[in-house]
């Protein structure tokens, strides 16, 4: 399972997936910006706050994870 969600403006867009981590991009340079690691834990949900500074993110296994992000 793999999870989207743009955040910013449609600026940045995080990515989430089975390995544990999620990763931040830039979407208009297709940079990344950021990684989170999450334990190894596989991600199937992830979205932004509306005002883009907090990423939360959850599992099959019902845990949610919140970061704050740069």
């Amino acid at each position: 399972m793999f999870a989207l969600s743009f955040g910013k403006g449609g600026k940045v867009l995080a990515s989430a997936g089975a390995d544990g981590t999620v990763r931040i991009w830039d979407v208009e340079s297709g940079k990344e910006l950021q990684v989170l690691r999450g334990g190894g834990r596989p991600f199937h949900a992830v979205r932004f706050s509306p005002d883009g500074t907090t990423l939360a993110v959850g599992g099959r296994d019902g845990n949610v994870r919140v970061w704050e992000i740069k």
